[in-house]
């Protein structure tokens, strides 16, 4: 300056307001018990760590499972919200859901609520049938069992035995990866409750195995 003081000169700070809401990137199986759901941006841990904010809904198999616990943790250089749950997830062809609701982000912003929805299958390259045992007391709907997993560049056919080994039912599978059986016989009548064999059988891709249908 003119009296030879020395003036600091401040660079100009150019503040750019956080105005984005966040949303749910992405899902992933962690074991058969947790799941991390990743976001666009770091979040609030208070708000994800609160469990109220989360809604779980799991298929029709596993409808009693539950959310336990959510953990806000750092993995691979990103934030995630890790969820455990109740129970083990089971092997299904439809989703399971978890809503993700009230939780902001660092500058405040709420969650989108047209992304906030993060779902999860569990698949398997190895059949599956469930649910085994089948407790029709349970199940408010027209009972069924799933074959899924079937390999789908194959035909064949699935047969189903009592336990006096007589043959009660029996349809051709022709490239599905998912049959359901109704629980009826051949004539369409509901089989009693007891202990069924299967035999899948698709060229030379061969399963065998036991339902038990309890009342």
């Amino acid at each position: 300056s003119a009296m030879g003081v020395p003036v600091q000169i401040i660079a100009p700070f150019n503040y750019i307001y956080d105005s984005q809401a966040p949303f749910v990137v992405k899902t992933e199986i962690v074991s058969d018990k947790k799941i991390d759901i990743y976001f666009n941006e770091e979040l609030s841990q208070s708000d994800v760590e609160q469990l109220s904010n989360f809604i779980f809904t799991a298929p029709v198999n596993d409808s009693e499972n539950s959310l336990l616990s959510v953990a806000y943790i750092e993995k691979n250089q990103e934030k995630v919200a890790e969820i455990t749950l109740a129970k083990k997830l089971v092997y299904t062809m439809e989703p399971y859901f978890v809503k993700v609701s009230n939780v902001r982000d660092l500058a405040g912003n709420y969650i989108l609520n047209t992304r906030n929805l993060a779902s999860f299958v569990l698949e398997t390259d190895e059949m599956k049938v469930y649910p085994n045992p089948v407790y029709l007391e349970m199940i408010e709907d027209d009972p069924v069992v799933n074959f899924v997993a079937l390999p789908e560049d194959k035909k064949g056919t699935l047969y189903i035995y009592d336990f006096g080994g007589d043959l009660v039912f029996k349809t051709s599978l022709d490239r599905q990866a998912r049959y359901l059986w109704n629980l009826t016989n051949n004539n369409g009548l509901r089989v009693s409750s007891g202990m069924y064999f299967y035999v899948v059988r698709m060229d030379s891709y061969l399963r065998k195995g036991k339902i038990a249908i309890i009342n």
